[in-house]
């Protein structure tokens, strides 16, 4: 049977199974939060579940101070635990003052693995990816290789099981072979489970070389620097293969008409690895594994996420044209996405996570304004249940990721006011809850009509704030009455100049302004604004462009803190509404390495 008509039939009978265990997790939220740690100073954390229901969920803690050394933190939560069965950390071995770029957690059967990208590393005897495995479910570590490097950079890169194979795989954007440097271009790099020889600041040895996933005419499609490349495994059963997702931009595209920026390639290999059939061989040559080479698949996209499974492979990502959350599945019986797009959610999402169970169920939890929202499929994505809260009170930058294992035992794990923490879920979290009507009062008859002219009402509701890191600020709302509104977008004014700004008040300046270059300026600075009309009861999407010195930053990977004004006034009068919204912005700097 073809993939396709084989997911169709299992589908089947999956959605019937998981209707039942859907119905009895109703409305029962199957987790409170659970805090891990509070580390001096961190970044966005890791989990990986296995088959019984454990997490295991990694942070990076960047003392640095006072030349500290630079930590691998972990925690090791089995199912309905309250507190870390097994916690510690684990230290990079390049010294202190590294800076890291990525920490990720992998379960391969019975083996946990941790990698560590380290983007300051002294000397250039190797490169910074580091490793460690722990095979007695996380009471013990071991370091592969005492700290040096297992692969070529991957430091932002993400880690997949190799189908058939005690192989592992990094995508990555970036390439150096045979001394060309291809900054930008998709590649793969295949290394051993536990490898016996590390990379070298040239080299990897011949079976850890990194190949290209372009040809040249493919290489149209470049890396635009945003957040979103990711990879998933199917490491066994008649649909194994590897799907590679990136965020790009081209001139030659498929999109239509201006403004097309962003766009969603994909690359894809088939079956399990062997000396004739490998992943360590480019697309178009003789016995790759790899059936396409990076390929256009979608339009005016972000923030996509990649999942695969008995259900087959698909991606999360948001429709920027329309505000939408949506799925789209790929097609594995014509190697292409040629599928119709499913509608999630009406907002956008933001960090992402897509995972699968071994039944083929899916799972999608991402930040929304006031929380983590939580979704699920049981049909390959064609119907979702949710989107509902997991929890709330956090904001859209508190990295929150998610994973779920073979049995359907889900943990979500975020940071938040310094500190790391964990919370379980399970299908049945994402059941929206029934809200039962209010019985409408039958009306006493009126014999003479009374006209009561409307009450001006300039009120409305959020339903998202999404600050994107590549310079635009998304608002929308549905306003309770028509009329007009009004998005201005501020920054400190210091934060954007080239030189510090000194104490206003000393140098005798008006109050609210700042001097810079010895000139007294408004301690503020507008970055962007736009104006739109309203209508009653329907959701109004406010885009503002910030400027380009906002933009530049952004790039460069620095924080931005911005405000963003709301007005809104109804057509009838009375007085504006008026709401300012404090945003923080994290910019997604490309690591290219030479």
């Amino acid at each position: 049977m073809r993939p396709t008509l084989r997911r169709t039939a299992l589908l089947g009978a999956l959605a019937m199974i998981a209707a039942l265990a859907f119905a009895t997790n109703a409305l029962a939220l199957s987790g409170t939060p659970i805090k891990l740690a509070q580390p001096q100073r961190y970044g966005p954390p890791s989990v990986a579940v296995d088959s019984s229901g454990t997490a295991y969920i990694a942070w990076d803690n960047e003392r640095g101070l006072g030349g500290a050394q630079e930590l691998v933190e972990y925690c090791v939560l089995p199912a309905g635990a309250s507190a870390c069965l097994h916690a510690g950390q684990l230290k990079l071995e390049s010294g202190p003052g590294d800076i890291f770029g990525h920490v990720q957690v992998l379960v391969d059967g019975s083996t946990v693995l941790l990698f560590a990208g380290d983007l300051a590393v002294k000397g250039d005897e190797y490169l910074p990816t580091q490793e460690w495995q722990s095979t007695d479910g996380g009471a013990t570590w071991t370091q592969t290789l005492a700290g040096k490097s297992v692969a070529k950079p991957a430091s932002d890169e993400q880690a997949v099981v190799v189908p058939g194979t005690n192989e592992l795989g990094f995508g990555s954007e970036n390439l150096d072979e045979g001394g060309a440097s291809l900054v930008g271009q998709a590649a793969f790099e295949l290394f051993p489970l536990t490898p016996t020889q590390q990379c070298s600041n040239t080299s990897c040895p011949a079976e850890e070389k990194s190949i290209p996933l372009q040809t040249q005419l493919a290489r149209e499609l470049e890396k635009d620097g945003q957040a979103g490349d990711s990879y998933a495994s199917v490491t066994s059963g008649p649909d194994a293969g590897i799907l590679g997702i990136y965020i790009v931009s081209s001139s030659q595209t498929e999109c239509k008409g201006e403004g097309f920026e962003n766009q969603l390639a994909f690359v894809f290999g088939e079956g399990l690895q062997s000396a004739g059939h490998s992943y360590a061989v480019s697309p178009k040559k003789a016995n790759s594994a790899w059936k396409t080479e990076l390929t256009h698949a979608d339009c005016e996209v972000s923030n996509p996420a990649v999942a695969g499974g008995p259900s087959g492979f698909g991606v999360v990502e948001n429709d920027t044209t329309r505000g939408y959350t949506v799925y789209h599945p790929f097609d594995q019986a014509h190697d292409d996405f040629d599928t119709p797009l499913t509608t999630i959610s009406t907002e956008e999402e933001s960090s992402p996570s897509l995972s699968q169970d071994g039944s083929g169920n899916l799972y999608l939890t991402y930040a929304s304004f006031e929380g983590v929202k939580f979704a699920v499929s049981s049909d390959g994505g064609a119907a979702w249940t949710g989107p509902s809260y997991l929890t709330t009170g956090i904001g859209l930058y508190s990295s929150p990721v998610s994973s779920v294992g073979p049995t359907g035992q889900g943990w979500l794990v975020w940071d938040n006011e310094e500190s790391v923490y964990a919370q379980q879920f399970d299908a049945g979290d994402a059941t929206t809850p029934v809200i039962t009507p209010t019985p409408t009062p039958t009306p006493t008859p009126i014999t003479t009509p009374v006209v009561i002219p409307p009450t001006p009402n300039s009120g409305y509701t959020i339903e998202s704030i999404v600050p994107n890191s590549n310079g635009t600020v998304t608002i929308t709302f549905v306003p309770t009455q028509s009329g007009e509104a009004n998005v201005v977008v501020t920054v400190p004014t210091a934060s954007i100049a080239s030189t510090s700004a000194v104490d206003a008040k000393a140098k005798k300046c008006k109050k609210g302004q700042v001097k810079i270059k010895g000139k007294c300026l408004p301690s503020t600075t507008v970055a962007g604004t736009t104006s739109a009309s309203g209508t009653a009861g329907v959701p109004l999407k406010l885009s503002v462009n910030l400027s380009s010195k906002i933009k530049a930053l952004l790039k460069k990977g620095k924080t931005v803190h911005l405000l963003a004004t709301l007005t809104y006034k109804s057509s009838l009068g009375g007085t504006a509404t008026v709401t300012t919204y404090n945003l923080t912005v994290k910019g997604k700097q490309s690591h290219h390495h030479k």
